[in-house]
């Protein structure tokens, strides 16, 4: 329960980071835009006669407003994109590891193929290797565990005494590995 906890974590604060920065992102430069197209609207109405001035400031307003509001749209757009794709993450790789612990290896390949499809990630690689060594592929439990490993060395490793057999085995853990550290 702890491995999908921390799993489930890793997966959504880098699927919630991207959000994070994305927003982050477009603030600064709405702000940054925002000061830059003040500064050359002030210059416009230094530099025009009086009867224009209102005119070229009301549609650089109109022009700003509609600019703020197509961002806006496109934050909240990319907000909900990324956090439909966070929670399809989070609901095949809860069942893809659910089903794993049933012994249900085939429905677990199925999910986690389903969760890979969406964002590949060293948890995701792990358990999709875990439930390789279930059906017997010990080639493909090699493969996807080497990369997930690759990816993120501090991946979760299940207190299975077979698979940390197997890992060590193969040369993926250290002979000295203990779950309980």
């Amino acid at each position: 329960m702890v491995s999908v906890i921390s799993s489930l974590r890793k997966i959504l604060t880098g699927l919630y980071i991207g959000i994070s920065v994305l927003c982050i992102n477009c603030s600064a430069s709405e702000k940054n835009r925002s000061a830059d197209e003040s500064t050359q609207t002030t210059q416009a109405v230094d530099s025009v006669s009086a009867d224009s001035t209102a005119q070229l400031t009301l549609e650089e307003l109109e022009a700003q407003k509609r600019q703020q509001e197509l961002e806006q749209q496109y934050i909240r757009e990319l907000s909900e994109r990324y956090q439909g794709r966070a929670n399809g993450i989070t609901t095949f790789y809860s069942s893809a590891q659910r089903l794993f612990y049933m012994g249900k290896f085939q429905s677990a390949l199925y999910h986690i193929n389903k969760a890979a499809e969406i964002k590949e990630t060293a948890d995701i690689l792990a358990l999709r290797g875990s439930i390789y060594l279930g059906l017997g592929d010990i080639e493909k439990f090699t493969e996807q565990w080497r990369l997930a490993l690759e990816m993120d060395n501090e991946v979760p490793i299940p207190n299975i005494p077979y698979l940390i057999q197997q890992l060590k085995k193969e040369g993926l853990i250290g002979e000295n590995y203990n779950p309980q550290n």
